[in-house]
């Protein structure tokens, strides 16, 4: 005969309040559609044989997903359920020109940013720490590169002439600028 025992460790749940989980619940969803977007716009550069670009948004979307994770482990870890709104692609379009995509990464960037600030005021005005520590460590470790890559680029690309061309008259001379035969 064998005796098994078996130790159960509970663990004290720091509880969110309600407003903070909707909201990070919320940034969850935004990070999911933002995935979307970066993987609608890496298949543009695909179709449009830029090759490099597609990877970099390749990676931009793998990135959106890490991010959801973290909104996701967070809440289970303060004992929240993860209510997911069946993001979907609303971003599947057609872009007109090279920029269009870049503006439309950089527009999202910075709305995702201030729906984070939004949570980290929120959790400042409750005094939640927790929430705070977290929200702080994911703006330092997550926020800022990209958004200051697309701005950049944009800035660059625009200098040069090439805001809103149309692809399809100017693609020879537009891949000739970025150094592909």
């Amino acid at each position: 005969m064998f005796i098994f025992y078996v130790k159960f460790e509970v663990k004290e749940v720091n509880v969110l309040n309600k407003t903070i989980a909707k909201k990070i619940n919320q940034q969850m969803n935004k990070e999911f559609q933002s995935s979307y977007l970066y993987l609608n716009i890496s298949n543009y550069y695909n179709s449009m044989g830029f090759s490099g670009f597609k990877v970099w948004f390749d990676t931009q979307f793998q990135i959106e997903l890490e991010h959801a994770r973290l909104f996701i482990t967070y809440l289970l870890q303060h004992g929240e359920k993860i209510d997911f709104d069946n993001a979907k692609s609303n971003n599947c379009k057609y872009f007109y020109d090279f920029l269009e995509p870049m503006e439309l990464s950089l527009l999202n960037e910075r709305n995702n940013r201030l729906s984070i600030n939004e949570i980290y005021n929120l959790a400042k005005d409750m005094n939640d720490c927790n929430t705070i520590s977290f929200i702080a460590d994911f703006i330092s470790n997550h926020l800022m590169e990209r958004d200051d890559f697309l701005r950049k680029f944009i800035v660059e690309i625009d200098s040069c002439g090439f805001k809103k061309m149309n692809f399809k008259i100017e693609e020879r001379s537009f891949r000739f600028a970025f150094g592909k035969k």
